[in-house]
């Protein structure tokens, strides 16, 4: 099963994220991205097929993220 990485940034909103999406029923689990210049971001990993899902509950709780492919 390929996941897919949203990319969040805080640690907050990726916990907020990961809360939104696991009460929706979805599987979500918390990352930590590190990046050599920009520090840490956060995120969380789901499964390819809950990609739509999870990024139109992420668009109406006004959670901004990137996507990355596994």
């Amino acid at each position: 099963m390929t996941e897919i990485k949203l990319i969040i940034g805080s640690v907050t909103y990726a916990m907020k994220a990961k809360g939104l999406l696991s009460r929706k029923g979805l599987h979500p689990r918390l990352i930590k991205q590190t990046r050599s210049e920009e520090g840490c971001t956060y995120g969380v990993c789901i499964p390819e097929y809950e990609l739509m899902a999870a990024a139109a509950l992420l668009r109406e709780a006004q959670i901004s993220y990137e996507v990355f492919r596994s």
